[in-house]
């Protein structure tokens, strides 16, 4: 057996992962938040695991804290970070995740505020920074969220005008 065949076992083993296409990097959520759909989403270099029982886990670079494990240490393997989550996004190096009570976390890399947290300070460890979404989607230097009375959140980077509030 091979590296990649190796790699691709282990994972198999670990993470039991359905595979969602998306061209927009949104991992959006419906009203039951019973149901989980397993998800993956990958930064730079960063993976994010979503388990149909809502454990995320994380695997690659983590110089920045992206995995969420308090570290800056890279990880070779999937590593569980926490529970309760129905959906996630990553890009760049930062990840964002929003749990069944609708609660948002981000961690990572924060230069351009991209964690929301009013900061530019990176976090190795998953922060809450608001309740009340039902769907979020990451940029490279943003994040985008949608509260449940229907208003759409943005923050981080506005370079091209990505946060939609025309400056």
């Amino acid at each position: 057996m091979n590296k990649i065949e190796k790699l691709v076992a282990v994972l198999a083993s670990i993470v039991s992962i359905a595979f969602v296409a998306s061209q927009s990097y949104a991992a959006t959520t419906s009203a039951d938040t019973t149901t989980v759909t397993p998800r993956i989403a990958a930064g730079s270099a960063h993976t994010v695991s979503l388990k149909s029982d809502g454990s995320l886990w994380t695997w690659g670079s983590n110089y920045y804290g992206q995995l969420g494990d308090s570290s800056t240490i890279d990880s070779l393997v999937p590593i569980q970070i926490d529970e309760g989550y129905i959906a996630i996004a990553a890009r760049e190096n930062h990840t964002v995740a929003l749990k069944a009570d609708g609660s948002l976390w981000t961690w990572g890399y924060n230069y351009y505020g991209q964690l929301g947290d009013g900061t530019t300070n990176n976090r190795p460890v998953p922060m809450q920074i608001d309740e009340g979404y039902t769907a979020i989607a990451s940029g490279a230097e943003h994040i985008i969220a949608l509260k449940s009375d229907g208003s759409l959140w943005a923050w981080g980077g506005n370079g091209a005008g990505q946060l939609g509030d025309g400056t």
